[in-house]
């Protein structure tokens, strides 16, 4: 039914085995790693996340920010609402918090 949410590109199919997926410039980023606090030297300010580029994952409008000299990034942090770490491989999703979530580009 065209009131189903598009995910995955097809209608009425949700695949919850798919990992959350940026868009920017046709590449897909993931974002495997735990959230920090600050963001690390050598990224700065590259804009805002369009509707596309957020691809459904509810980032569209948040900040993103990318290594100083790359053009075509191979990682990317989004500032972001995200669980709070509470070990080194464990996330607390009740504990929001704000912070940055490193985005990497998909092989």
């Amino acid at each position: 039914p065209a009131d189903e949410p598009l995910l995955s590109g097809r209608m009425g199919e949700i695949n919850w085995d798919l990992p959350p997926t940026l868009v920017l410039n046709g590449r897909q980023y993931h974002a495997p790693h735990m959230p920090v606090s600050e963001l690390p030297d050598g990224y700065k300010y590259a804009g805002v996340l369009s509707d596309e580029a957020a691809n459904n994952t509810g980032l569209n409008g948040h900040d993103y920010y990318v290594a100083d000299d790359s053009e075509t990034p191979s990682d990317l942090y989004v500032y972001q609402e995200c669980g709070t770490p509470i070990s080194e491989d464990t996330v607390d999703t009740t504990k929001r918090q704000w912070a940055y979530v490193q985005w990497i580009l998909s092989e």
